[in-house]
């Protein structure tokens, strides 16, 4: 929508209600829809990564990624906090009360949702699998101020995008029931939902599965899955072998004798006894090939999908051969993917629900000035350990100094100090002038080589 006008008035029309319903089974096909980047969701449909997930390896990669990715804290960062402590000197005691009302005004609302707000991260992570998630954002006016009520993400079949003649996404089309009497599509624009795409090349909404490139692999190890399952069935028990006596062909009742002891032994094979005409004889069929091709070509198909995922099979998995710098290295690919993911969801976070927010209540200068910033921190006690051991020794060698107090908080996640103004540290740097003065005075030896203590 064009103007914050625009958007107020299209808000007021679907205040406290949801749109896209999840329960519809066919999709109408749009002119305007842009073409899918994955060729094999557009072959199979988003289904055929469900199937996908099933996979243990596959499960166990994506779901290593939204752990690692979430195991950090986040915290709301106030944006005048660090310009104070840099001696900003355009920015106002006023500014961070500002900044700090509204940062409270939209923590408050986030903890008011139906779901916690990391899960609702977590859900939208779900774009590693899919490409792209969508979630429709449920508006409100409480207490004479817009507000996002609740936050729900739509299942990947429910609708498709909609773009303009630039590429550019106006929103998504979904289908309803009309009283049983059909279905027809709408418009649902962009402002009411989050849109969180993974990989999105040329613009295209709907991203690339993190699973694309693992789906050659994924399909090869079914295959051999199956045909492992048919060696296990033949030869994990030794094939029996009826070796009848010479010249003797019929049974008793004159039925051929090969026909009935081939009965019998079939029947062995399933479990039932074996009876066999006296003379003949019953031998185990040894088998001398080995069931390790299998195993080797699963393990392949195994490594080569958690690289597809995770860029690295060491990130899950022991290699046969490798050394410490080896897995060093894989531990930094992964570092760098939850970065990367982190850095990714701050932006969607900030652009979709905390900007929105507060240019709908307080107006596009403020919101530029005042919207507030998700952070995510290191929860790992190890690395935590770690950095404070790093700053300490910066600190100590006069490296850091007063005004990067603020960001190193941040960066150890811990709370916020007690924020000054640049008055305050003109105030107190003067306090300290005098004081030193004072002090010099004081000492300043007199005539006689005696000082105002000696006297």
């Amino acid at each position: 929508m064009d103007t914050i006008k625009e958007l107020k008035s299209f808000i007021r029309g679907i205040l406290g209600k949801e749109i896209i319903q999840v329960n519809n089974n066919r999709i109408v096909s749009i002119s305007s829809t842009p073409e899918h980047l994955d060729n094999i969701e557009a072959r199979y449909g988003c289904e055929i990564y469900d199937t996908m997930m099933t996979d243990p390896i596959v499960n166990s990669s994506i779901e290593l990624l939204k752990a690692k990715t979430l195991s950090s804290t986040y915290k709301l960062i106030n944006p005048m906090q660090a310009k104070l402590n840099q001696k900003d000197k355009k920015v106002t005691q006023e500014d961070f009360e500002k900044a700090e009302e509204i940062k409270e005004y939209i923590q408050n609302m986030l903890n008011n949702f139906s779901l916690p707000f990391g899960t609702l991260l977590k859900e939208l992570l779900n774009s590693l699998v899919y490409g792209s998630i969508v979630a429709e954002k449920t508006f409100d006016i409480v207490d004479g101020k817009y507000t996002i009520t609740d936050i729900k993400i739509k299942p990947r079949k429910t609708y498709r995008f909609i773009v303009d003649e630039y590429n550019n996404c106006v929103g998504v089309s979904v289908v309803f029931n009309v009283f049983d009497n059909g279905k027809f599509d709408s418009l649902v624009p962009k402002e009411k939902l989050i849109i969180f795409s993974h990989n999105p090349l040329y613009n295209n909404p709907y991203g690339i599965s993190l699973l694309r490139p693992a789906y050659v692999y994924w399909k090869l190890k079914n295959i051999a899955l199956d045909n492992y399952n048919k060696y296990l069935h033949i030869f994990a028990t030794p094939p029996l072998v009826g070796i009848l006596p010479p010249g003797l062909s019929k049974d008793e009742e004159g039925n051929p004798l090969a026909e009935v002891m081939l009965r019998s032994l079939v029947n062995t094979q399933n479990g039932i006894a074996l009876v066999i005409p006296n003379g003949s004889d019953v031998k185990a069929l040894e088998i001398n090939n080995s069931s390790d091709v299998y195993q080797k070509a699963l393990k392949y198909y195994d490594n080569q999908i958690i690289s597809c995922i995770l860029k690295s099979s060491r990130a899950t998995s022991e290699a046969e051969f490798g050394s410490k710098a080896d897995s060093q290295t894989s531990s930094d690919i992964i570092t760098d993917l939850i970065g990367g993911l982190q850095q990714s969801l701050a932006e969607t976070v900030y652009d979709n629900i905390f900007y929105q927010i507060v240019e709908l209540n307080w107006g596009k200068e403020q919101a530029k000035n005042y919207t507030p910033k998700i952070q995510f921190n290191d929860s790992n006690l190890n690395s935590i350990i770690k950095f404070s051991y790093a700053i300490s020794q910066m600190w100590s060698s006069g490296f850091l100094d007063e005004s990067q107090k603020v960001a190193l908080d941040d960066l150890m996640n811990l709370p916020n100090r007690a924020v000054k103004t640049q008055e305050q540290l003109d105030a107190e740097a003067l306090n300290a002038d005098i004081t030193r003065s004072r002090a010099s005075d004081t000492n300043t030896p007199l005539a006689g080589g005696q000082d105002n203590n000696a006297r």
